[in-house]
């Protein structure tokens, strides 16, 4: 696996994903735990759903020939709610940098 590998050669890695079951937020884990590496759970949420809506059906994905999910499709995707520990970012109503800044005060508090 590319992330554990490069993991144990000591750099940093972002699994930018999503993750909507407890069994997949588990395997990345296992990865870092398993080369001795810290972990971060990160949740990014968009809680006004018209903006979300608005996001996800004026989305350039910048991938020719990349359909990216309709509103319906998320709205149906099989998730699960997190019992684990994370940093939760709502980015509703917020300019991405200062989602951005948010996101980098908790994980210095977090990494502290």
């Amino acid at each position: 696996m590319i992330a554990k590998d490069n993991l144990r050669v000591g750099n940093n890695v972002i699994a930018d994903s999503v993750n909507p079951w407890a069994l997949t937020r588990r395997a990345w884990n296992e990865v870092a735990k398993s080369v001795d590496a810290n972990f971060v759970n990160i949740e990014v949420i968009c809680s006004d759903q018209n903006e979300h809506k608005r996001r996800v059906e004026t989305r350039n994905v910048g991938i020719e020939n990349l359909k990216p999910p309709t509103w319906e499709e998320v709205l149906n995707r099989d998730y699960h709610g997190w019992s684990e520990h994370r940093i939760l970012v709502d980015t509703a109503q917020k300019q991405i940098g200062e989602s951005l800044k948010e996101l980098m005060r908790n994980l210095e508090s977090e990494l502290a």
